[in-house]
């Protein structure tokens, strides 16, 4: 009986954490698009239309990081590899930071039309400047 308790205590306690987990990355993505919205003064008929671009691009990108720091890690773990893993691993990084590239370049040109030349390059450094302000709020934080 007390082991079906304690099993119930834990499982809730991870369950509880897994959930705040999700309401942040809740709330800093609502966050990002609040603050991405106000800097680029999108109109509500711009948003409609660079939100789901935006997003696309957004989700393909964070695969390629992904898939990067994967590879990074088996760099580092404790087992060694053959000289031609290390050189596939670093083929494999190269070329998923070549993707990452293209799919930027795609973005321009997807965003031209919607944004303009100065605000789709402003994009760019708003997108910078909310990570540093997520990052400085979390050292503050902690």
């Amino acid at each position: 009986m007390v082991r079906v308790i304690l099993l119930t205590l834990a499982l809730s306690t991870v369950f509880t954490n897994m959930k705040a987990q999700e309401d942040r990355k809740e709330q800093i993505e609502q966050l990002r698009v609040a603050f991405i919205s106000e800097e680029l003064s999108l109109s509500a008929e711009e948003a409609q239309v660079f939100w789901p671009v935006f997003n696309i691009f957004r989700d393909q990108r964070m695969e390629f990081e992904k898939d990067i720091r994967k590879s990074i890690r088996q760099l580092e773990e404790k087992a060694p590899l053959s000289e031609q893993d290390v050189l596939r691993l670093n083929k494999k990084v190269s070329e998923n930071r070549r993707s990452i590239i293209r799919l930027e370049e795609q973005l321009i040109i997807d965003l031209m039309p919607i944004l303009g030349p100065e605000r789709t390059l402003k994009l760019m450094s708003i997108e910078s400047e909310f990570k540093k302000r997520i990052l400085k709020n979390r050292l503050e934080r902690d």
